[in-house]
């Protein structure tokens, strides 16, 4: 998720806690694809423990970011 606060946050619920911090996304945007699929970045995502999440991130939010962002199916129908 991108923030108004130029970071770019691993988990939705968690936005604004400093162990979901991906990567500054200003002033370089590009600045999140250098570090995705990276050793940080997998080791942030190994790191999350579910019980202690506000709220599970295993709903539809899985399937929307997957849709959009993997797999490109939503254009046709946004909105």
């Amino acid at each position: 998720m991108f923030g108004a606060d130029g970071w770019f946050h691993l988990c939705f619920s968690a936005r604004g806690r400093k162990g979901f911090r991906l990567a500054r996304h200003i002033p370089d945007p590009w600045n999140v694809a250098k570090v995705w699929g990276s050793k940080y970045h997998l080791d942030l995502i190994k790191n999350i423990d579910p019980k202690e999440c506000m709220r599970c991130a295993f709903t539809r939010y899985n399937e929307v970011i997957e849709n959009c962002i993997m797999e490109d199916k939503m254009f046709k129908n946004f909105l």
